[in-house]
């Protein structure tokens, strides 16, 4: 699959089809031909090329986010909003944006 055609696909869809991948070990050439009959065209190389990639740099600076978030939370007996625990995390010197911090579905 060429960079153009990965663009084409929300990467939503591609993780979710590199998810499934990962689940029927094995038989990935057969589940390329299912996918491509359904309009998502995908081959065995582009689940290797992800495979192969390390995470991004927000991905993992999400893991650690939401460790500290849940942290928080926890430590506040699940008390604490959204806007509380972020007020903390920055008083604990953990410089977090609320936009970012909204997203990592702690």
């Amino acid at each position: 699959m060429s960079g153009n055609a990965l663009r084409r696909y929300p990467p939503e869809l591609r993780e979710g089809a590199v998810r499934m991948f990962g689940e029927v070990r094995g038989r990935h050439e057969s589940m390329c031909v299912v996918l491509t009959e359904h309009g998502c065209r995908i081959s065995p190389s582009t689940y290797y090329d992800h495979q192969a990639r390390s995470r991004s740099a927000r991905a993992r600076r999400d893991e650690r986010l939401k460790a500290e978030i849940t942290r928080v939370y926890e430590a506040t007996f699940g008390v604490y909003g959204a806007r509380k625990v972020w007020l903390r995390l920055n008083r604990e010197q953990i410089t977090v944006s609320r936009c970012t911090w909204g997203t990592t579905d702690a």
